[in-house]
């Protein structure tokens, strides 16, 4: 008896995911842009080995700060607000970049802070996708979307780098920062159309008090797991 093997692409038949899918596909890209990009712009600004340091450290820290609270806030907020939240803002912090180089106004100051900006918007968009997924992916194909969204991730990786370079050594560093402003914006439209399918999301995320937030945050019984 033969075994079956699972379809990688059936869930795409699942409107919603393949819109959500394809937004994740530039976010990542315009993410592994954007780490790529981070040392050319530090040396561009008149940075050396310890600015750079520097920029990573702002880029960094935040991530692992917020990697404690982020989920809460997820538990809260509805999934699809904080996606198309996250890459937008990201998306105005690239523009930010891309403006800044193009007035001759940047500096390392300026690329601390956007950079510090992007880290923490950041920490809240992988937890927000994973949960997301649950609401509008069936069981059955749970495993294709995330082989899928696991494609997407090792391309954005390789290809990521490839392109940013590229961008930067052949046509300039604000036409980098163009084109990743603009895949965050693409990825936040895409997540428009994004429509979760369980009723509960539509009516609320969650049936917690208000009041609940300490408490989630500092549990009596210990950390949530």
């Amino acid at each position: 008896m033969t075994r079956k093997v699972p379809n990688v692409f059936s869930a795409l038949s699942n409107r919603s995911f393949s819109f959500l899918w394809i937004g994740q596909s530039f976010s990542m890209f315009a993410f592994s842009i954007n780490t790529t990009c981070l040392p050319f712009l530090v040396f561009h600004v008149g940075g050396g080995a310890a600015e750079l340091s520097i920029a990573q450290t702002f880029f960094i820290v935040p991530q692992l700060v917020f990697l404690f609270i982020s989920g809460i806030f997820v538990d809260r907020i509805p999934k699809k607000t904080i996606l198309s939240s996250v890459d937008f803002l990201r998306g105005i912090a690239a523009a930010a970049i891309a403006g800044l180089l193009l007035a001759h106004q940047a500096s390392t100051f300026y690329v601390y802070v956007l950079t510090a900006l992007l880290g923490t918007f950041s920490s809240f968009y992988r937890p927000a996708v994973l949960s997301m997924l649950s609401w509008i992916v069936d069981d059955k194909y749970r495993l294709s979307a995330n082989s899928l969204r696991s494609i997407s991730q090792q391309l954005s990786k390789i290809i990521g780098p490839v392109v940013g370079s590229f961008l930067v050594v052949s046509v300039s560093l604000f036409s980098a920062y163009t084109i990743n402003a603009i895949l965050f914006a693409l990825s936040a439209l895409l997540v428009y159309f994004v429509r979760p399918q369980k009723r509960e999301y539509r009516n609320g995320e969650t049936s917690r008090k208000k009041g609940d937030f300490l408490v989630d945050l500092f549990p009596q019984d210990g950390p949530r797991l």
